[in-house]
């Protein structure tokens, strides 16, 4: 983790960092927000890059603030070491990630039999 990302996190009040919220999005001025899903495996990101990029061409397009600059340390930091679904909501540059923990019960099985 690096240091601003520590640093952030030490800034944020207890309740705000935990499994499934780690930060607030500030007040937005824009009312533009943008949210990308993310599937974390035994906390590895193997898309991330692929996340991000897409996440910064939409707010490019739309012509809202970045996100953090730390903001691929940050979800690392949120997702840890198991399975996690990893939302990511980016307004005026603020970022709120918010994981959760993967639901076997939700979870569609398709069949290996092709579909005609």
């Amino acid at each position: 983790m690096s240091a601003a990302v520590a640093t952030r996190l030490k800034s944020l009040p207890p309740e705000k960092v935990g499994p499934n919220v780690v930060f607030a999005v500030m007040p937005s001025k824009t009312n533009v927000g943008l949210i990308e899903t993310i599937r974390a495996s035994q906390g590895r990101l193997p898309w991330l890059g692929r996340h991000l990029e897409r996440l910064k061409s939409s707010i490019a397009a739309l012509g809202v603030p970045d996100p953090p600059d730390d903001l691929a340390d940050l979800i690392r930091f949120a997702v840890g070491t198991g399975d996690r679904v990893v939302r990511v909501q980016v307004t005026d540059g603020h970022a709120e990630i918010m994981t959760r923990d993967v639901n076997a019960e939700q979870a569609i099985k398709l069949s290996e039999r092709s579909i005609r």
